[in-house]
């Protein structure tokens, strides 16, 4: 009975030992299951989130590509009004020029013929001056003539009266 109680405890403690193995080896099946689950989550939720950064990546290169794209349009567009701009001015400015010229011109050739008709009148003045003068004279010629005309025929008519 001793033995048997004996043989039964022993019985009992490899049972309890067993038990105690099989739930060490199932716990310790468990948690590599659970860690490999785990893990396996991880890399998933690694995977998704690399995936999510790299659309996002993707996402701003193609905006960063647009918006270099879009200022180089911009840029392009400045710089051609800009040039269009200066190219107006430019043709503006030679259009000063031109009118500036063509006014000095004008000015030049105005004042080129004022001087030509003060020469002219000058001219014209020195001409009356000199008829003005042989007119007067003739007009003393004559009048000495017609003076001298008249003494001789008052002298011939008083000779003709007296005789």
């Amino acid at each position: 009975a001793q033995v048997q109680r004996e043989a039964d405890q022993r019985v009992c403690t490899e049972v309890e030992a067993a038990v105690a193995r099989v739930r060490s080896v199932e716990m310790s099946k468990i948690r590599m299951e659970e860690s490999a689950k785990h893990a396996k989550q991880l890399a998933e939720a690694r995977d998704e989130l690399e995936g999510m950064w790299q659309k996002k990546l993707e996402h701003l290169r193609g905006s960063e590509a647009e918006f270099s794209e879009k200022s180089r349009r911009t840029e392009q567009e400045g710089e051609a009004r800009a040039y269009q701009q200066r190219q107006r001015m430019l043709e503006e400015m030679e259009g000063v020029r031109r009118r500036d010229a063509q006014s000095r011109k004008e000015a030049e050739d105005a004042q080129l013929h004022v001087q030509k008709q003060e020469a002219r009148v000058r001219e014209l003045e020195a001409l009356v001056e000199r008829k003005v003068a042989e007119v007067e004279r003739a007009r003393l010629d004559n009048a000495r003539h017609a003076e001298s005309e008249l003494a001789r025929a008052k002298g011939e008519l008083h000779a003709a009266h007296e005789a």
